[in-house]
């Protein structure tokens, strides 16, 4: 069943445009790979996707709506409870420590404060942060910051993720098992994901896997 679909999307940054008419559908129970060099546009088809940019021209269809005709408060309700955004910047608060990071969405959403222990606790583990909980976000490395990102993202577990180069500061085994968590949120889910990377050449395990270049996709793997 299709989740979310892209129609003839056109998008600028920095007064350029970087998407030409991008169409992808992506459907429940998959995962699809965006690979592509860096500035060619996948942080701005990872936003458009996540309903955080307003795509210039063309249509951003949810569970069979068109996102852009609806309020933003809407908008905003969707992503708080069925998108789980990983920014490749991280985005952590400062003011927070790596457990109230990750806790936040759940909070935000009024889950009660022990179903949030055990589900910080789960991802946690899951995602080896254990022992960093209470540190803040400029007391941890490159990596343990992508990681504890992708758990805030991941703790609610979304019906959408969106990624954006989640894998960028991680060494392959870390990387495989965060993938490997994605991959069961995805079918447990029955959710969906998309992930961009600026490598061209590692192997993942997904579903379809694309190259954006031209302000276009090209499929690698259908």
């Amino acid at each position: 069943m299709s989740l979310l679909k892209l129609v003839n999307v056109w998008a600028k940054y920095s007064n350029e445009y970087v998407l030409k008419g991008v169409n992808i559908e992506v459907s429940e129970g998959m995962i699809i790979l965006i690979r592509g060099r860096s500035g060619v546009g996948k942080t701005t088809l990872a936003k458009a996707a996540s309903m955080i940019m307003k795509p210039i021209n063309g249509s951003v269809i949810y569970r069979g709506v068109d996102v852009w005709t609806l309020s933003e408060q809407w908008r905003a309700l969707t992503r708080l409870r069925e998108v789980g955004y990983v920014d490749q910047e991280c985005m952590l608060l400062s003011e927070l420590t790596v457990y109230e990071n990750i806790e936040l969405p759940l909070k935000i959403m009024g889950v009660s404060r022990g179903e949030r222990v055990r589900i910080v606790r789960e991802v946690v583990e899951v995602l080896e942060l254990n022992g960093l909980e209470n540190c803040y976000p400029d007391q941890l490395s490159g990596g343990q910051r992508q990681r504890a990102a992708i758990a805030r993202a991941l703790v609610k577990k979304p019906k959408l993720i969106v990624a954006d180069e989640p894998y960028s500061n991680l060494d392959d085994e870390t990387m495989k098992i965060v993938h490997s968590y994605i991959r069961s949120i995805v079918e447990r889910e029955r959710a969906a994901a998309v992930i961009t990377t600026v490598d061209l050449h590692t192997y993942y395990d997904v579903d379809k896997e694309y190259i954006l270049e031209n302000g276009l996709l090209r499929t690698v793997k259908a």
